[in-house]
């Protein structure tokens, strides 16, 4: 596994999505890539911000822009 494979699995890895083969291999990265140690390092502590935040959530209609400008992201660029 590679650095970009890496981050492109990073959030679904910390979620559990995963199967136990990529896993490993991601644990098995992370173990030997600084770099890559400190995004998941990073990840982790963003998801504990946030579940500790006092803030109120965001509105429904802001949430579900976001979630489709990020499915956006992994999308293919289309052949137009």
């Amino acid at each position: 596994m590679n650095c970009e494979e890496l981050l492109r699995q990073l959030a679904a890895y910390r979620e559990g999505a995963l199967p136990e083969g990529i896993c490993a291999e991601i644990e098995r990265h992370i173990g030997d890539c600084s770099p890559c140690a400190e995004v998941d390092q990073d990840l982790r502590d963003l998801a504990r911000l946030c579940r500790e935040s006092k803030l109120p959530g965001l509105p429904v209609e802001t949430r579900r822009r976001i979630e489709a400008l990020l499915g956006r992201r992994h999308e293919p660029p289309s052949s137009d």
